[in-house]
Formats: structure tokens, C-alpha cells, sequence
């Protein structure tokens, strides 16, 4: 694996009690979309079968986590008012890529949890805006796989065909320190990051296997990700039930 890490072998019950937390990634220039970009919105606003990508994201992290936060683009007002409670954050660095995103989104939960006097979320989960067959049913699995006795873990991340899904993943809020702190090295790489948090300590990322992470995917929702018009255009070729998976694998590159 190309990034040295524990695996989990487990799902164990998660309690939808805890205060817990989303960050929806909508920045990014998507220049492979070319000319299949809406005027407004960018990626997030792209229709898949008549829903911007962002409100079938959101369909399936609300129902999970308490707190929704969405990072960067230009959220258009007709999809703000589909979705109560989304938080909007502005990119500070637009075009920095989904690590300073995620960088951006993890600040605003600390802050918002400080002016609250609340403690942070026991987890957040981490998803790009461009994947439109996640199900809440999968993503509830996906935060069962963050240890709560083993705090050393950081950052859980699902394998699929062997590539890990760095943007369908779970962490702990915790991991802005080391996150700021490698940004600020003038580095952007996702996989350079987990492998720098494994080696100083290999429990703080934990791969989920393919074979284990299967049986909440099996048809590679996580992985299915649209990046060009051809898989804009192949999107609207599926029907897809309220909640399903994937129809199809294709593994992010």
C-alpha cells in the first residue's frame, strides 16, 4: 500500500449522539469540466439528473453528522436554499488544492466551536462535492470506523481498487496542527500528508481495506467521482434510488 498505515479490520456502532461534523469540498477550478461548467457554482452547481452535486452530497452527510460545513466555490442562492443549516466557508487560498479546503473548514469548527463554548466534534467527516452516489448508510459506516478508545488515530481513510479515497474519508478535528503545520512547508499533497502523519506514528492513519470497506461500498461509491463531461454525461444515463450506491467503480486518480 502506498501509504504505510494500520488497517481496520472492524465497523464498530457509532452513536449518532455525539456532536459530530461534515466538510463538503466545492473549491477547485475544474479545468477537465471545461465548457460543462454552469455559468454560476462551478463543480458543485453540475446537474445530475436535474440535482446539483452538491445537494446530492448533502442529502447524504446531513442525516449523519450534526454540522455541515461546505469549502469554497460560489454557492448559488437557489442551492443555499435547498439545503437549512449548510455552512459556507470562503477559500483563503483558492486553487490551493482540497488539503488547504480542508485546512480552511477545520478552522471554522474550531472557531465556531470557541465563540460557542462548545468542545469540538468527535469526528468530521471529509468529502469532495463531486460524488454524488454516497448514501447516508455508507457514510454512517464510514464514521464507525474512527476508533473512540484509541484517540492516536487521526484520520481513517477507505481503499477502493486500491486507491485511497482521501476525500471520502473520516478524522478527528485535532489533525489541524499537523495539517497547518505541512501546509505551511509549501507542500499540497494529500497522500504526502497521510504518509508523513504514518510515520511518525503508524496508528494515526488507518486504511480501510478494500475487502473490508466493500461490504459498506460494494460498487465503489467513494471512488466514483465526477471529473469530466463524459462522466457527466454517463451520470445522467443512471437512475439511482434515494440512498443507493454507486452504479458504478471508476477509482479517483
Amino acid at each position: 500500500m502506498a501509504v504505510p498505515a494500520t488497517s481496520a479490520s472492524a465497523c464498530p456502532s457509532v452513536d449518532r449522539g455525539q456532536d459530530t461534523a461534515a466538510i463538503i469540498l466545492a473549491g477547485g477550478r475544474a479545468r477537465r469540466l471545461a465548457g460543462a461548467l454552469p455559468a454560476t457554482g462551478g463543480k458543485a452547481a453540475c446537474l445530475v439528473k436535474g440535482r446539483p452535486l452538491l445537494s446530492c452530497v448533502f442529502a447524504a452527510v446531513a442525516p449523519v453528522v450534526d454540522h455541515v460545513f461546505t469549502v469554497g466555490g460560489d454557492l448559488p442562492l437557489a442551492v443555499a436554499r435547498e439545503l437549512p443549516g449548510l455552512i459556507h466557508v470562503p477559500d483563503r487560498q483558492p486553487g490551493a488544492g482540497p488539503l488547504a479546503g480542508l485546512r480552511d473548514g477545520l478552522i471554522a469548527i474550531h472557531q465556531r466551536c470557541q465563540e460557542a463554548g462548545h468542545s469540538l466534534p468527535a469526528c468530521v467527516l471529509l468529502v469532495a462535492c463531486d460524488l454524488p452516489w454516497l448514501s447516508a448508510e455508507m457514510l454512517h459506516g464510514l464514521r464507525g470506523h474512527l476508533p473512540e478508545n484509541r484517540l492516536a488515530t487521526e484520520w481513517v481513510i477507505p481503499v477502493v481498487l486500491d486507491h485511497p479515497q482521501f476525500l471520502c474519508s473520516v478524522l478527528r478535528p485535532t489533525l489541524l496542527d499537523s495539517l497547518q503545520a505541512f501546509l505551511a512547508t509549501g507542500k499540497r499533497d494529500l497522500r504526502s500528508f497521510a504518509t508523513g502523519l504514518a510515520q511518525t506514528d503508524p496508528h494515526r492513519v488507518v486504511m480501510i481495506p478494500a475487502t473490508v470497506w466493500q461490504q459498506s461500498d460494494p460498487t465503489g461509491a467513494a471512488a466514483a467521482d465526477i471529473d469530466t463531461p463524459a462522466d457527466l454525461e454517463q451520470a445522467q444515463r443512471i437512475a439511482f434510488p434515494a440512498g443507493s450506491g454507486s452504479p458504478y467503480t471508476r477509482p479517483r486518480e
